[in-house]
């Protein structure tokens, strides 16, 4: 009947008290897991899901449609921000390398991995630019449309001489590019940082890990090379990384479907590789 139910019920309760049959907490049955935690800054290398350095490839190569890569005055040469970045195939290798206990790892700390170097954005984009006219023909290559800057550095607001209309005329004009004509200003998107911790320095993980990091330059360089492989052919290899992004860098600007700049950067992207957008040429989220 309901009482016999109930008592049992009690009972059951009373024995789900924490406790196993010898009378320990099972508390006492946990293990510690050992850790060891890896800090990264933002990462560069092949198959990169950000896209954010295959971005400033192709604005690079497109400077005469988008304009000179813009940075704020912080991230310039000289500025009071510097920037770290760890190379993918260095991270894994050491994840690898802790793994399979082949290293001196001390369990229970944190670990800066990145690249040694510390750079400004501005040095960033111009070793992207360096390796860009090393990879493509010349003809791709910044520089092959005039002396058109690369990168040029933001100016602060409120600073400079005031500018009267025909200075904002010529600065859209110079902006969007000597082949398109436009009548709005191009927005200016800054793809790093995207780690808000600064500059990282990774020699305790050089001196306890053999952490072995690959120079920034040579990074970059095989990141390149990667999206160039990428765009080469023009084949069904990489399509979709292709397509992807493009539209990423589309909507980085915020270009719309059918404006001047959207069809003279469509033609560009299509000279330099990148399949037709098709559906993903539209305004769907990213």
């Amino acid at each position: 009947d309901d009482s016999d139910s109930d008592s049992e019920n009690e009972n059951e309760s009373d024995d789900d008290d924490g406790y196993d049959d010898d009378g320990h907490d099972d508390d006492d049955d946990l293990v510690p897991v050992p850790w060891l935690a890896i800090r990264l800054p933002d990462v560069i290398g092949p198959r990169d899901g950000t896209y954010r350095l295959w971005r400033y490839q192709m604005w690079v190569q497109c400077v005469d449609v988008l304009g000179p890569v813009t940075v704020s005055p912080e991230l310039a040469t000289g500025g009071s921000r510097r920037l770290s970045f760890a190379y993918a195939p260095d991270v894994a290798g050491l994840v690898a390398k802790v793994a399979r206990g082949e290293c001196d790892a001390r369990l229970g700390q944190s670990y800066n991995v990145a690249c040694g170097e510390h750079v400004s954005l501005q040095e960033m984009v111009e070793h992207v630019a360096e390796c860009v006219r090393e990879t493509w023909e010349e003809k791709s290559a910044p520089g092959g449309h005039g002396a058109r800057s690369v990168v040029k550095v933001r100016e602060p607001p409120g600073r400079g001489r005031k500018r009267d209309r025909d200075d904002s005329i010529e600065e859209e004009a110079a902006r969007v590019g000597s082949s398109v004509g436009t009548s709005r200003r191009i927005s200016s998107p800054e793809f790093y940082p995207s780690v808000d911790g600064g500059a990282i320095d990774p020699s305790r993980a050089i001196g306890e890990l053999g952490f072995a990091p690959t120079p920034l330059r040579d990074a970059v360089r095989e990141t390149v090379r990667w999206c160039a492989g990428m765009c080469a052919g023009g084949g069904d290899v990489g399509r979709r990384e292709r397509a992807e992004a493009a539209r990423r860098l589309r909507r980085s600007f915020g270009l719309k479907l059918f404006s001047d700049e959207a069809k003279a950067l469509r033609v560009r992207l299509r000279r330099l590789g990148f399949p037709e957008p098709k559906d993903r040429w539209g305004d769907d989220a990213e």
